[in-house]
């Protein structure tokens, strides 16, 4: 026998609020329950008399059947109760599907059942084998299709307030070891959403205020309004991919100063970056997803956009950087992992800080470098800097990494944060036991003759008003350390003889060529005058990437724009060009040997990064 209580309705438990956005931890009022008793006494009653009336048909259908036969008066009789019920049947059935609609909402859900196609054909003949398979496969594509029909056909209400929390409910109870419940939850959404358009709709539509939430710590940099406003038969699962990226990313707020750092340095043309399908086709399958730490999955939602050099490309035996000269090593057991450089000695405290301290080359200029000695306090003072156990030195990003055993320290003063003029850097380099550097980096336009600090007057606020260690702030901005409007740098125009040349911040490429040729007298072929290479290569030792020479195609380059430091030697190739294939020129065999000696030195290549 049945009893209800008024508290029958809450005796599970306070109801849950999912996904989906269903909430049934309401409790029903006073008059509402008292309609509910009323409701359902009634129905019970007439589930009584169906039984009792299911009963006495039952004994006469079993009467009439044994008796074979009956009068031929009573045959209309017969025909007439036959029809009846058959018509009362159809509209009782009706209403009994109503009922059955309203226990589903209500959360049972066990009348809604797939049932597996008839396997009879399984135990055919061997001969019939092939037959059989055929049939099954017909079956249970056939079977498929109306059961997608069917879920098309749902109401609204019972689709989203039954079946769909209904399905999120379970996949939060049936996580395995080895599967979250994020994990549960994409996959079960990314199916519903090959079920129907209804369905995949609803799902997209339940997504969409989640992914807003989770995307707050980048909203000022990174948005998705194509995904939005996408009508793609495809948008529910490129939603639900990003889902699935966004909540198992980790911590997203490192990303927007990293992505400001690259507009400033040319990478991008304008923020906020605008997701897109083709981003998220990029981020690979999910197995792969999830192969990755929680930084490296954040880059590669965006790290295309920043150009083919940073772009995280899926190989055949690897995941690498494509173009980076160098391999590295991910130790996936943080957030932000560090990364090693395989095989050059380079280690880096973390994902993000190799990605900046790659992206601080561009555009930036060297406008301040002082060295000291061991045994000095400048020395002491910039090891215990470097050495300093915070992740934010000054309040600033702080990009930490160790060069063969050198620690460096790089640290962005401005450019990460809205409203900032220009990134600016500060380098600190200790050579154990040799000396210990410090330089000044900015893309901020020289102003007047770029001599000083008054030549830079937006850098020279920042490091007054970031820098709160009077000593370093005033060994940077010092005049001594300050390159001057002419300084004099080194060119090495054979393997025994190296020259000095006097040039000016504002000096081109062109010019120091030209003023090469005119100390060393080198005659210039006038046929090859408007060859577009200048043959002036550059090695600039500790300041760039593991050193080796770096060519110049731009001509009308500045000394501001290549960054020369004041003890940087360049290699001059007397030819006054470096051409290849049939446009190269006729030279002595000791000038081939020497042009292929320099080439080689930037030409070589080495595999790019890899991902464990």
């Amino acid at each position: 026998m049945f009893s209800l209580s008024a508290g029958s309705a809450s005796a599970a438990g306070g109801g849950h609020s999912n996904v989906f956005g269903h909430d049934d931890s309401r409790s029903p009022t006073s008059e509402e329950q008292s309609r509910f008793v009323d409701l359902f006494g009634r129905l019970l009653h007439l589930h009584e008399q169906m039984a009792a009336s299911h009963s006495q048909a039952g004994e006469a259908i079993r009467y009439l059947a044994g008796k074979g036969s009956v009068a031929a008066g009573s045959l209309p009789m017969l025909e007439g109760a036959v029809v009846g019920m058959s018509d009362a049947l159809d509209h009782l059935q009706a209403e009994l599907k109503r009922v059955d609609g309203v226990a589903l909402l209500e959360g049972h859900a066990r009348s809604f059942e797939l049932v597996a196609p008839d396997a009879e054909a399984a135990d055919a003949d061997d001969e019939d084998a092939t037959q059989a398979t055929e049939t099954k496969k017909k079956d249970e594509g056939t079977l498929a299709f109306r059961f997608v029909r069917q879920l098309h056909g749902l109401p609204e209400p019972l689709m989203h307030q039954a079946l769909l929390p209904f399905v999120a409910e379970w996949s939060r109870c049936s996580v395995s070891a080895n599967q979250g419940p994020h994990t549960a939850l994409a996959k079960i959404s990314s199916r519903l959403c090959c079920t129907s358009p209804a369905v995949g709709s609803t799902v997209a539509a339940a997504l969409v205020p989640h992914i807003d939430a989770l995307m707050v710590p980048v909203a000022g940099v990174m948005g998705y309004r194509p995904l939005r406003r996408s009508r793609d038969v495809r948008r529910p699962h490129w939603l639900v991919r990003l889902h699935y990226v966004l909540v198992t990313g980790g911590d997203w707020k490192g990303n927007e100063g990293l992505l400001r750092l690259a507009q400033h340095h040319g990478r991008l043309t304008a923020l906020r970056i605008q997701l897109r399908a083709d981003d998220l086709q990029r981020i690979g399958t999910k197995a792969v997803v999830d192969r990755r730490p929680p930084s490296v999955r954040q880059f590669t939602l965006y790290g295309h956009r920043l150009g083919e050099d940073l772009q995280l490309t899926r190989m055949w035996f690897s995941v690498g950087l494509s173009a980076w000269p160098e391999r590295f090593r991910v130790r996936a057991d943080a957030g932000d992992p560090g990364c090693e450089e395989v095989g050059r000695g380079t280690e880096y405290s973390s994902f993000r800080s190799m990605i900046i301290e790659r992206l601080a080359p561009q555009r930036l200029r060297l406008v301040s470098c002082r060295s000291w000695q061991p045994l000095s306090a400048e020395y002491d003072r910039i090891s215990a800097l470097i050495h300093q156990p915070t992740p934010s030195l000054w309040g600033c990003r702080t990009v930490d990494f160790a060069s063969y055993g050198r620690p460096c320290r790089l640290v962005a003063l401005c450019g990460d944060k809205e409203g900032d003029a220009c990134p600016v850097y500060i380098k600190m380099t200790r050579f154990e036991g040799h000396l210990a550097r410090i330089s000044l980096y900015t893309t901020e336009v020289p102003q007047g003759d770029g001599c000083g600090a008054a030549g830079c007057p937006v850098t020279a606020a920042c490091v007054r008003d970031k820098v709160d260690d009077e000593a370093i702030a005033t060994a940077v901005l010092s005049d001594e350390g300050w390159l001057g409007p002419t300084f004099s740098i080194f060119f090495r125009v054979s393997e025994e003889r190296t020259v000095t040349v006097d040039v000016t911040l504002s000096d081109t490429v062109e010019d120091i060529a030209a003023k090469m040729r005119h100390q060393e007298d080198i005659p210039v072929d006038p046929w090859l005058q408007h060859r577009k290479y200048t043959g002036v290569y550059i090695q600039v030792g500790e300041e760039r990437h593991g050193g080796g020479w770096d060519e110049i195609f731009d001509k009308k380059a500045t000394m501001w724009d290549i960054s020369i430091e004041k003890d940087s030697t360049i290699g001059f190739d007397t030819s006054g060009y470096r051409l290849s294939g049939e446009d190269a020129p006729i030279h002595t065999e000791k000038e081939r040997r020497r042009i292929r000696r320099i080439t080689t030195k930037f030409t070589t290549s080495v595999p790019p990064i890899v991902w464990p």
